[in-house]
């Protein structure tokens, strides 16, 4: 159906009749009511748009009707429902190599402390409150990711090591790569806490080992950086150890308690929400929801304390089914009025040619 037209392809006055594949035509619903009216069909589980358009029309071809009368279908067969292996699949690859962790940051008020004049400032004391256990404002970006791992340690040893994926700050959620290994996951009997390191895991030999050494550095002075919003009583405490001591100093490591843990990335929260008297569910800022549970706590805090237990959630995997499921209804033409709109579309876009 669409137009030629005449193009000089390497603007040489040469010109060649080639297929106009940009032209669009955005179907309007008024117009289309003059002409036809519509109905709505169910699209069953691994039903293509060829099969659907000849159940229909007993005719294959008009497939495409169907990406021209659907707003989220406009953007190709890659919003066509998938079916139920498809779908497995989808999400096996999607999301099966990860895990996720949330981190509910914690917070000490009223603290102070004393700047001594030694930092090229007079002495003075500053008070703050101090925001601890979150990821928030930490280095995180995609060149140091390579080498950030989280990793587990009980009380006596370490326990296993995961690699850092991304974090992110709107659900506060940490992704990592999924390994085998169960006390990795287990903070309530093997883990007592996590540390985010940076690992060279180039041996001396190789010859990335010391542009990576020097990207661990560049991590190090960020991170003890970001302390100096959160934590600044112990960024101040490593500046001064840095310029006292200088062969006592070492980077601060960071040690992190989860809220909440998925080893199936897929079962994470993707969206919270809260039942109303009436019935209906409210969606709720998973943000905020975290925000809502700081409170000056002491430093005896555990993840039993840090879990929310008043809120449900939609999970990845849920969300997932719950968009395929939303693409199944489709509104198609109504049959007696198909070769009116093939026509009536097919002037519509030769208009003007």
């Amino acid at each position: 159906m669409f137009p030629y037209r005449y193009f000089d392809l390497q603007d040489n006055k040469v010109y060649r009749v080639i297929t106009d594949i940009f032209r669009n035509v955005d179907v309007d619903d008024k117009l289309i009511d003059t002409i036809t009216t519509y109905r709505s069909y169910y699209i069953n589980d691994g039903e293509r748009p060829d099969i659907v358009s000849n159940k229909i029309y007993s005719n294959p071809d008009y497939y495409w009707t169907f990406f021209i009368t659907n707003d989220f279908l406009k953007e190709g067969i890659l919003n066509w429902p998938m079916s139920n292996a498809e779908l497995e699949r989808f999400i096996k690859d999607e999301y099966g190599k990860y895990s996720v962790m949330t981190f509910t940051p914690l917070v000490l008020a009223d603290q102070e402390f004393t700047i001594e004049g030694s930092f090229d400032i007079p002495s003075q004391v500053i008070s703050y409150t101090k925001y601890y256990n979150t990821f928030v404002g930490l280095p995180l970006d995609e060149e140091y990711l390579p080498y950030l791992h989280l990793s587990a340690y009980s009380s006596t040893s370490f326990i296993a090591s995961s690699k850092i994926v991304r974090y992110d700050a709107s659900t506060l959620q940490l992704w990592i790569e999924k390994i085998d290994n169960d006390s990795f996951y287990n903070v309530d009997s093997s883990v007592s806490n996590y540390k985010l390191e940076f690992l060279n895991t180039f041996a001396p030999s190789d010859e990335q080992y010391a542009d990576v050494e020097q990207l661990k550095i560049e991590w190090n002075e960020k991170a003890l950086l970001s302390l100096k919003v959160s934590d600044p009583s112990t960024y101040y405490f490593y500046e001064k150890t840095r310029i006292d001591t200088p062969a006592a100093f070492t980077y601060p490591v960071q040690l992190f308690i989860p809220s909440n843990i998925w080893q199936d990335s897929y079962n994470a929260a993707y969206n919270f929400y809260k039942q109303e008297d009436d019935g209906s569910a409210r969606s709720v800022s998973y943000y905020d929801l975290m925000l809502n549970q700081i409170a000056p706590l002491n430093e005896q805090y555990n993840m039993t304390s840090l879990k929310n237990t008043n809120t449900d959630y939609i999970s990845y995997i849920q969300n997932e089914y719950n968009i395929n499921e939303s693409r199944r209804n489709i509104t198609v033409i109504d049959p007696p009025y198909i070769s009116l709109f093939e026509e009536s579309f097919k002037k519509a876009l030769n208009s003007n040619v």
